[in-house]
């Protein structure tokens, strides 16, 4: 074997048990740091939920479901969710990647060999070996590293958007649900009096006192009280496939939901509402977004900077068989590209960021000021309808049917009573939705609860306690 190459056997475990050593150290640190090293904090300094939930349950149990049973299902194995925190996950492996210094390179290079005359063969061969690193100036890696942090702390505040939005939605379709049980319960009543009506005519007409006709004319009410119990079933059932796909890929109809509808409260007025919102993600983000274009404006000055490459190594003579160092510097000289146009599109960028900012806190403010609006209607219609309505109503029918009981009233009488009543039933049904869908809008815009409504939290990242929720 020529003596180059056994020069070069010996001289590369070398450079590779001197150079290449803390590479490995450090290449296995960084494993060790995937797998024990924490995440990125989220926003709030809570940890979020650790269920993957790719497997999703196939309904809420038979069990009835409180409003925290129906959060937990769905902040647990909501797809969205889950793959928000994935990208959190990516994204904070990713700052850990660009934490890490460039590796170096090892060049062999042999010369002057395989010619003629004195070049012949090995004779007058010239074998060198290189190792050479490359050194980032101007703060490059730290610089890097921190965009890498922003760009991690940005995902998590649009997974705080995601967990927003999808409390929001749940809370809406869990009241959706209630209301539509209550109106089966209430159109169920409805349907027992129209027959108690019917029979009550029926027992008039056996009698003789009335006319058959109007034994006729009570079934139209009970039939078509009849048709309005069928249509509220199919509403229900609607209304809980809606809510079950929050947890469910192919929704089915989930369990009874529990909860207390007819509480409702005064809402805080809209000046007291106003400077909460501006924990709302939506609006918090973009001060992240902020800190995020400032960190590329710092690496994209810093590319102004050109890198040194340091490199050294041995060099052998076959010819006289002398061996020599070699060493040398290269810097790249910036001439063309001082990376001016990167530099002007973060500027660019961060003036763009700051009208978005100011269009989010509108959009937020004109979305509180027509939900509060809604919110105070609906409190007002529900008052009404408690206070006064329902019991007019109840007395007038009260009053028609015993009077018609007596031959003091025609059957019309009773007729236009009951319809009046199951109206205003109905009505008060209808107020009381509006009120938590616009109460739901609220708390989803200032991230907390409404007097007199179950306590769940927006701003942390724990599961809720099926339970254990204040009514």
């Amino acid at each position: 074997m020529p003596r180059s190459w056994k020069f070069c056997n010996a001289m590369i475990p070398f450079f590779l048990l001197v150079y290449l050593s803390p590479v490995m150290t450090a290449n296995t640190q960084s494993t060790a740091g995937l797998e024990t090293g924490p995440a990125v904090s989220p926003p709030s300094g809570a940890s979020r939920p650790t269920q993957d939930g790719d497997a999703a349950p196939t309904s809420g149990g038979d069990r009835p479901l409180d409003l925290a049973g129906v959060l937990r299902l769905a902040l647990t194995h909501h797809p969205a969710l889950r793959a928000q925190d994935h990208l959190v996950d990516a994204l904070d492996a990713q700052r850990r990647q660009a934490d890490v210094r460039p590796n170096p390179e090892i060049e062999l290079e042999m010369g002057e060999f395989s010619g003629t005359g004195e070049r012949r063969a090995f004779v007058g061969a010239e074998t060198s070996l290189r190792l050479s690193q490359r050194l980032e100036l101007g703060g490059k890696r730290d610089k890097r590293s921190r965009l890498a942090r922003r760009t991690a702390e940005l995902a998590e505040w649009d997974r705080r958007q995601i967990r927003y939005d999808l409390i929001r939605q749940v809370v809406a379709d869990y009241y959706a649900v209630l209301a539509a049980q209550a109106r089966l319960q209430q159109l169920t009543e409805d349907h027992q009096l129209a027959q108690r009506l019917e029979e009550v005519v029926a027992a008039r007409v056996d009698a003789g006192k009335v006319s058959p006709v109007e034994l006729l004319k009570a079934r139209v009410p009970l039939a078509t009280s009849r048709l309005s119990l069928e249509q509220a079933r199919l509403a229900l059932a609607a209304a809980r496939r809606q809510l079950a796909r929050h947890w469910q890929d192919e929704p089915a109809d989930c369990a009874r939901v529990t909860g207390d509808l007819e509480t409702v409260s005064a809402p805080p007025s809209l000046t007291e509402l106003t400077p909460r919102l501006a924990a709302h993600p939506a609006l918090a983000r973009w001060a992240a977004e902020q800190d995020l274009q400032a960190a590329e404006l710092d690496v994209a000055r810093a590319g102004r900077i050109p890198d040194l490459t340091i490199s050294g190594g041995v060099q052998r003579f076959e010819e006289t068989d002398d061996f020599s160092f070699v060493a040398a510097v290269s810097l790249p000289i910036p001439l063309f590209d001082r990376n001016r146009g990167a530099i002007e599109a973060v500027v660019h960028r961060q003036a763009q960021v700051r009208q978005q900012r100011r269009q989010a806190w509108r959009d937020l403010r004109a979305a509180l000021a027509g939900a509060s609006n809604r919110l105070e209607e609906a409190y007002e219609e529900v008052r009404a309808y408690r206070d006064d309505i329902l019991h007019l109503a109840g007395q007038a029918f009260a009053a028609a049917r015993e009077g018609y009981q007596a031959g003091k009233f025609s059957y019309l009488d009773v007729l236009d009573a009951q319809r009046t009543l199951l109206d205003a039933r109905l009505q008060y049904l209808d107020a009381l939705d509006r009120y938590h869908q616009a109460a739901t809008a609220v708390e989803g815009l200032v991230g907390g609860n409404m007097p007199g409504r179950p306590e769940y939290s927006y701003t942390g990242n724990t599961l809720p306690v099926e339970g254990q929720q204040s009514e």
